[in-house]
């Protein structure tokens, strides 16, 4: 932007040099032939000139549009990402800014890592879990760059998926993320419920039965209660999992209530297959309507069909973390469109981290647009409210700012011009200040100028506020941005 202010001065001083020769040539053409000659030669230069200055407004106003309009784009993202940092601070407990910072960096660099074009719907990820977990930080992030990269393609899961996996880490106790996120995969897989919302349904499940696990191996106990669920609720046809989970829990608990000397509950439901009266205790213990014959089938013989289902489950949940790699690296690079997507995916990423990246240029457009915003509410002229937008208005060139600094003095003399143009006054601070509106309705303004109505003078002291707004930030010293390149501990 310097060089283009610098053409913008070398443009306006040529245009003055020529309009010295034009009047130079306005006077040769009342001196006969030799200045008809002088005229000719006179206008040709300054055309030529003209032609030139006219053609390097052009190209510096094209420049000067472009460079709007990234700032523009800089400012939405810059919107967009800070919503996401708020909801993050908010669930991150009371932590110092260093540590907040931090951790936002962290969602930053872990965009790049997952392959995810956007941050934003990491940070909301972020959030939800921060928030299920009572702020843990360390939880928040291994379950992020579990879960991120198998969720590419419908990044709007993540924290319904995100949010699970918590879920299922805190019934199973299990500080594994990749090894959680897989055996997710595997119950996902096996149920075959088509709402990831259902989760909420599996993590209570798989808790209960847990609860009745007497063995000490919690991954197995997981598995198993993983395969109940999955096997049962496959046979019932229950896509959302809300009548499998309490299905799952009551077995689980009278499993261990009729055969207490055994340690798991596949060990306690393979008695119970063997022995008709207890498989009538079950019956017995609460299950009802359509899920009673579903139960009854299970319990009945290790050959059922639902037995056989369960089993199957079990063989294929197996909380794999080869299996998570295999298949984070099958969404990358199985086919070439999903290769040629991923690749797409990187490069808006890029494109993100250089609009956040350009964080004067975000604040001169958000402090462009209120300005031009209050310039319009304040009942300000079409011409008045697109040239203070600092856009092309006609062929005048008007040479855009560099910094939040110089984007607020340029607001400010924009609404002070405007406070004078409702008031009548030059100066419409002093009159603001040190006048009541009464007074400044009776004053005078002058041989020719309109009457100052009451509507001008409430418009003119709502204005204040927002030059109030722009000094401030006309005086702040510049925050630092976040260092996506910053090493996290």
């Amino acid at each position: 932007m310097k060089t283009l202010d610098k053409m913008h001065r070398k443009m306006v001083l040529l245009e003055q040099d020529n309009k010295k020769l034009a009047r130079e040539s306005e006077k040769a053409s009342k001196k006969g032939k030799g200045g008809f000659d002088g005229m000719i030669v006179g206008a040709a230069k300054a055309a030529t000139g003209m032609l030139s200055v006219a053609s390097a407004v052009r190209v510096v106003n094209a420049e000067l549009r472009n460079k709007i309009e990234l700032d523009k784009r800089a400012a939405g993202t810059a919107m967009d990402v800070s919503g996401g940092q708020a909801a993050v601070i908010k669930n991150l407990g009371d932590v110092d800014d260093a540590t907040a910072k931090q951790f936002l960096v962290s969602m930053r660099q872990l965009k790049s890592k997952a392959g995810f074009q956007s941050e934003t719907p990491l940070l909301q990820a972020a959030s939800s879990i921060l928030s299920a977990s009572g702020g843990d930080r360390k939880k928040t992030y291994d379950i992020l760059s579990a879960a991120a990269p198998l969720f590419k393609d419908k990044q709007d899961d993540l924290a319904t998926f995100g949010g699970a996996m918590g879920d299922m880490m805190k019934s199973t106790g299990s500080t594994d993320a990749k090894q959680t996120a897989a055996l997710m995969l595997a119950i996902q897989g096996q149920a075959r419920f088509e709402d990831l919302s259902a989760f909420q349904n599996v993590a209570p499940a798989i808790a209960s039965a847990g609860v009745n696990d007497t063995s000490g191996n919690k991954l197995r106990a997981t598995r198993e209660a993983a395969a109940l669920f999955a096997g049962i609720g496959q046979r019932a046809g229950d896509k959302e999992g809300a009548v499998t989970k309490t299905a799952v829990a009551n077995l689980a608990s009278n499993l261990a209530r009729l055969v207490p000397e055994k340690d798991t509950a596949f060990e306690r439901l393979a008695v119970v297959q063997k022995d008709a009266k207890l498989q009538e205790e079950v019956l017995r213990s609460g299950f009802k309507g359509s899920i009673k014959p579903i139960i009854k089938e299970l319990v009945s013989g290790a050959d059922s069909q639902t037995a056989r289902g369960v089993q199957g489950a079990f063989a294929k949940i197996q909380g794999s973390e080869a299996a998570y790699d295999r298949k984070v690296s099958q969404l990358a690079t199985v086919t070439k469109e999903l290769e040629t997507t991923n690749t797409a995916r990187s490069s808006q990423a890029v494109a993100e981290n250089l609009r956040l990246a350009n964080k004067a240029g975000a604040e001169v457009a958000t402090i462009r647009e209120a300005t031009y915003q209050a310039m319009k509410e304040s009942g300000a002229s079409t011409f008045e409210q697109t040239y203070w937008k600092l856009q092309r208005a006609g062929d005048v060139m008007i040479p855009g700012e560099q910094t939040a600094q110089d984007a607020a003095r340029r607001g400010i003399q924009a609404l002070r011009s405007r406070q004078g143009g409702l008031l009548g006054a030059s100066d419409p601070e002093a009159l603001l200040e040190g006048s009541s509106d009464a007074d400044i309705l009776a004053r005078d303004t002058g041989a020719g100028g309109r009457s100052v109505t009451a509507l001008d003078v409430k418009r003119a002291r709502l204005l204040e506020r927002q030059v109030e707004i722009l000094e401030e930030i006309r005086d702040r010293k510049p925050a630092a941005p976040l260092d996506p390149n910053r090493h996290i501990e």
